[in-house]
């Protein structure tokens, strides 16, 4: 639908047809709203929201301090399996904000506050009025919740969407050789973000070499020359140990094959089932309907569903994977609220040709879908939003570390001990990866850390549960109880949802 063609339809939409079409797109900048709001209330939080929070920002002091991030495992300090953009990225942010986590989530806001505004750009640039564009924006942003609260949490998740969609909005847009140069970057820049991006970009990259001409080519070219280079140069500034922690072990890795079909169920289908239904509808002549020419050819519309098949994908290999968590859905998410949006527009030139009684009609169906499926992602936003009794319950753990002797190993989580003067040690869930990734690191590092609890050199070990490493604990370190009593309640988290509960204390014989 051309410009003028646009005005024309919204020329003769009826008043009270165009109120209720606006209505969804009112309740996705509520959502939008909602969603800033709660994430300024838990930026400057200056204690973990999520388990792995507290890891990212020691790898992120890591960086600071010009130590490196992918070196043999250590007891102090275990690799995380990502790639380090993201790191990198914190870490400058750290520069100028100081340490903690608000560089962190703030690097993660900005990215998903670009997320929602390509999810409006995509539908705009499809000829979609502002109406369906926002709605699209506000759906993404209403999914919150549903993704685990993740979008503004100092973790990798937001800053490889972004980068993504910018790659794929680039390739859709760019007219010359510096648009499709800088798509391509952009599509280096979430695959060093995160390992998946591999697996989502696979089939646009083949768009782009059989449909997208000359700058398809420099696209795929770009992305893939300046990936290989920047794998050789972190091959060769780690021995290796770069792959191998961001490869070799993920790929050892169990998948839940019995749960094969949860995301598109459970995940996808049962919260989002409007959505997904329009999405999917859209994706195939969306670009034919919003252009209302008879024949473009399917290039565009091929575009949109290699996105989507990328995209599902991806999230669906990760979340197949052991431990996959909601956050690997939020790329699925981001996919679908675009569908919608680019569905809506095409719906919304339709009712634009009809009289007034049946635009009516029209326009109260249509709406009813999508706010009915706005309603369903309702949530609570109280319930993220950090309190002064979740502050002062962290305050209370970091005044008994600080009264413990000695160095204190508190392996769920990362800068607990930081915060109360100790030195920081490895995060259990690297030490998790690492114990799946097979033997090359993983028989190295458990040596030393049996010897480091045999020598005991901590003055105590703070545990989550009573199972850790039970093996290697006996003899040398008993429980002495509660870490603190009665016992703490943290406040709003997403995620795995622990605190730390057990105090462990060197055996009498040792002391």
């Amino acid at each position: 639908m051309s410009a003028t063609a646009a005005a024309s339809a919204r020329q003769r939409r009826p008043l009270a047809s165009g109120l209720i079409l606006a209505l969804p797109a009112l309740a996705g900048v509520g959502f939008i709203a909602v969603f800033v709001a709660v994430a300024l209330q838990r930026l400057g939080f200056p204690y973990e929201l999520e388990w792995m929070e507290g890891g990212i920002v020691d790898a992120v002091t890591r960086v600071r301090h010009g130590q490196a991030l992918y070196g043999p495992a250590s007891v102090d300090y275990v690799p995380f399996i990502y790639p380090p953009l993201y790191l990198y990225v914190a870490a400058a942010f750290s520069a100028v904000l100081g340490p903690g986590y608000l560089p962190l989530r703030l690097v993660s806001w900005l990215a998903a506050l670009g997320c929602i505004a390509l999810c409006y750009a995509f539908v705009r640039r499809e000829g979609g009025d502002r109406c369906s564009a926002l709605t699209a924006a506000g759906l993404l942003a209403a999914t919150y919740e549903l993704s685990g609260a993740w979008l503004d949490l100092g973790r990798v998740d937001s800053l490889m969407l972004v980068l993504l969609l910018a790659s794929f909005y680039g390739l859709r847009s760019a007219r010359g050789t510096a648009g499709h140069v800088a798509a391509g970057l952009a599509l280096c820049a979430a695959f060093y973000t995160k390992q998946v991006v591999l697996t989502m970009a696979l089939p646009v990259c083949l768009y782009a070499l059989l449909h997208g001409g000359r700058g398809g080519r420099m696209y795929v070219a770009t992305a893939a020359l300046a990936t290989v280079g920047l794998l050789l140069v972190s091959e060769l500034a780690t021995s290796g140990l770069f792959r191998y922690y961001a490869f070799a072990v993920p790929a050892r890795h169990s998948l839940e094959w019995p749960r094969w079909s949860r995301m598109f169920v459970e995940d996808l289908g049962k919260p989002l089932p409007i959505a997904s239904a329009l999405g999917l509808s859209s994706l195939a002549s969306v670009f034919t309907e919003l252009r209302g020419r008879a024949r473009v050819g399917p290039r565009p519309a091929v575009l949109y569903a290699c996105m989507l098949v990328g995209v599902l994908a991806g999230c669906w290999q990760s979340r197949l994977h052991l431990g996959g968590f909601r956050n690997v859905l939020i790329p699925a998410h981001a996919l679908l609220a675009i569908g919608t949006g680019l569905a809506l527009a095409r719906a919304h030139g339709r009712i634009a040709r009809l009289g007034t009684r049946p635009a009516l009609a029209w326009a109260f169906a249509l709406s009813g879908l999508v706010l009915a499926q706005l309603w369903m992602l309702r949530y609570d936003p109280a319930v993220h939003v950090p309190t002064a009794a979740h502050r002062r319950a962290v305050e209370r753990l970091h005044a008994r570390l600080r009264a413990l002797p000695g160095r204190v190993l508190v392996p769920y989580h990362g800068q607990l001990a930081a915060g109360a003067g100790k030195p920081a040690h490895g995060h259990q869930m690297a030490i998790t990866d690492l114990y799946r990734g097979g033997p090359r690191e993983h028989d190295r590092f458990r040596r030393e850390l049996k010897r480091a609890i045999a020598e005991r050199r901590f003055g105590a070990i703070v545990l989550d549960g009573p199972r850790w490493e039970r093996e290697l604990l006996a003899g040398h370190y008993e429980l002495a109880g509660p870490l603190l009593t009665p016992e703490v309640e943290l406040g709003p988290a997403s995620g795995l949802r622990t605190r730390p509960r057990l105090l462990f204390l060197p055996t009498r014989a040792g002391r």
